[in-house]
C-alpha cells in the first residue's frame, strides 16, 4: 500500500507544479531576479520532494516494519542534500513582495482546467496574504529541518512521519495559492 500512496503523492506533485526541467537548485532568497515560483517548484520542489517520498518509502521491511538499516548511507546523504535544498528554496519564497508566478507571458500548466488560476489571479492571492504564504514557506523549512535531524539522529519513524507531513504541507499551500477553487468546489 505504501509504495501506491508514494507513487500517487509523486504524481500529484509533478501534475500541481508541471513538468520539471534541469538539475535541482536551491534559489537563494527572494530578489527582483529570483526565479519565478512556476520555475522554483519545477526545479527544486519537484525533484525534491519525489526523492524524498522515494527514499524513505524504502525504510519498510518485507514485513512492513519500519527499520533505518533499510537506508544505505547514500540513501542518508541524498536527504541531507534534498533537505538543505528544500530549506533554500523554501526560504527564497518567505520574500513575498519580489515573487513572480511564473516568467511573463509563460502559462501555467493546466491553467486553463476548471478551478484554475492563472499566475496573475495567484500573484495576487499571494499579495493579498503574504504572511499566510510566507508562513506555507515556513512550514516546508519545518519539514526540511525536520528531515536533517531525523538524518542526523538515523530515525526512520521520524522520517517516515514527515514524508507524510510533506504531503500535507504541499497539499494547503496548492489549495490556498493554487487551486482554491477546487477546494471550495469539493
Amino acid at each position: 500500500m505504501r509504495p501506491v500512496i508514494v507513487l500517487a503523492l509523486a504524481c500529484m506533485a509533478t501534475s500541481l507544479v508541471g513538468c520539471g526541467r534541469g538539475t535541482s537548485t536551491a534559489p537563494a532568497p527572494a530578489t527582483a531576479s529570483s526565479p519565478p515560483i512556476q520555475e522554483v517548484m519545477a526545479n527544486a520542489f519537484t525533484p525534491q520532494s519525489n526523492q524524498l517520498w522515494e527514499i524513505s518509502g524504502k525504510v519498510y521491511d518485507d514485513e512492513g516494519n519500519i527499520s533505518a538499516a533499510m537506508l544505505s548511507e547514500e540513501d542518508w546523504a541524498a536527504l541531507v542534500k534534498v533537505a538543505t535544498e528544500m530549506r533554500a528554496a523554501a526560504t527564497g519564497l518567505k520574500d513575498t513582495a519580489n515573487l513572480q508566478v511564473a516568467a511573463p507571458g509563460v502559462k501555467l500548466q493546466g491553467e486553463e482546467g476548471p478551478g484554475a488560476l492563472s499566475a496573475t489571479q495567484i500573484k495576487a492571492l499571494i499579495d493579498a496574504l503574504p504572511q499566510e504564504f510566507a508562513a506555507e514557506a515556513d512550514r516546508l523549512i519545518e519539514v526540511a529541518d525536520g528531515v536533517l535531524a531525523a538524518v542526523q539522529a538515523r530515525d526512520a519513524e521520524k522520517l517516515d512521519e514527515l514524508s507524510g507531513v510533506l504531503n500535507e504541507v504541499c497539499t494547503s499551500c496548492h489549495t490556498k495559492f493554487w487551486y482554491p477553487e477546487q477546494e471550495a468546489a469539493e
